[in-house]
């Protein structure tokens, strides 16, 4: 949130358990502002910055999933044979979820 200063100010004069100077809040919004210039070089995939407090009242927050989820996948498993030492627990693990194990005569197994 990127809000004027001013509006920092009387937001704060609001909250009698806050009890510190103006220069606190003049040194957070310069923080802030110089940390939005070079927000997007640390690797965020989306940024919002709200400037109003029009924009924080208009502002709603809807989760999402991550780009990696695939729990909407489903299908068949393919599982590469390098499972450090712990072939028999995978084999294990992925009957009890139902899944029927198919082996590639061409690979070793255990």
């Amino acid at each position: 949130m990127n809000l004027p200063e001013k509006v920092c100010h009387e937001r704060n004069q609001g909250r009698p358990d806050r009890d510190f100077g103006p220069h606190v809040i003049r040194q957070q919004v310069q923080q802030l502002r110089r940390s939005l210039r070079g927000l997007e070089r640390e690797g965020f995939r989306h940024i919002y910055v709200m400037h109003t407090p029009e924009d924080v009242e208009a502002a709603t927050i809807e989760r999402q999933p991550l780009w990696n989820n695939l729990k909407h996948e489903h299908g068949p498993v393919r599982h590469h044979r390098d499972v450090h030492g712990c072939y028999d627990e995978l084999v294990q693990l992925l009957a009890q979820l139902g899944y029927e194990l198919t082996l590639n005569p061409k690979l070793p197994t255990g």
